[in-house]
């Protein structure tokens, strides 16, 4: 029984011991090559502030006569010393105007928005000489008095890079207090309102 026993097992066949072929190292390695870079982190970036300018006129007028007179979109050409000459136009339902300076320079703007009762009108620009971006401006007369009216012109813009504000509140200026000062020829400069007197103070009782 013995010597048979020990013939069977030595005539079973022996089964090939698996060989390992590195192919799983491989894989893992392939993995490691195949992940994206990490992402350098992003530069923030500041927001440039908005530049805003602010002109006025007091004139010895009432508004409604100089609302009259400027109100309407395209007329510039009649108060503006700049200007040299204004037409109107039209983009789909937007109101355009188009502005020839005496130099030859154009400008574009859009009106955006318009309140006859509060006697304004806002408008950004199309096209325009000036380094800015983000332009609206409001043209707007205030009643101060049955004679007298103020007329207030502000805009607000963005410089683009590399362009200093305070060279851009000037170029803009340059272009918007000609305007008012023409209405002050037009219409004369309003005196300067009074300041209001400071009341005596009451004596104490007993003083």
């Amino acid at each position: 029984m013995g010597a048979r026993e020990t013939k069977a097992k030595s005539e079973r066949p022996l089964r090939p011991r698996a060989r390992r072929t590195g192919k799983p190292a491989k894989a893992k390695a392939r993995g490691a090559a195949g992940r994206a870079p990490a992402s350098p982190p992003r530069a923030r970036i500041t927001p440039r502030r908005k530049t805003k300018t602010r002109s006025v006129a007091r004139l010895a007028a009432p508004a409604a006569a100089v609302w009259a007179f400027i109100g309407p979109f395209q007329s510039l050409a009649r108060w503006h010393p700049l200007v040299r000459r204004c037409r109107l136009g039209r983009r789909g339902r937007t109101k355009l105007r188009h502005i020839v300076l005496h130099d030859g320079r154009l400008i574009v703007n859009c009106e955006t928005a318009r309140d006859e009762r509060r006697r304004l009108y806002s408008y950004g620009i199309v096209e325009a000489p000036v380094p800015v971006t983000g332009y609206s401006s409001t043209l707007k007369v205030r009643r101060e008095s049955s004679t007298v009216c103020v007329v207030e012109w502000e805009s607000d813009f963005v410089p683009l890079p590399g362009v200093d504000g305070r060279a851009a509140r000037r170029l803009v200026e340059s272009l918007v207090r000609p305007g008012l000062d023409g209405l002050v020829t037009i219409f004369g400069r309003a005196a300067a309102p009074r300041s209001k007197a400071a009341r005596p103070t009451a004596a104490r009782k007993g003083a």
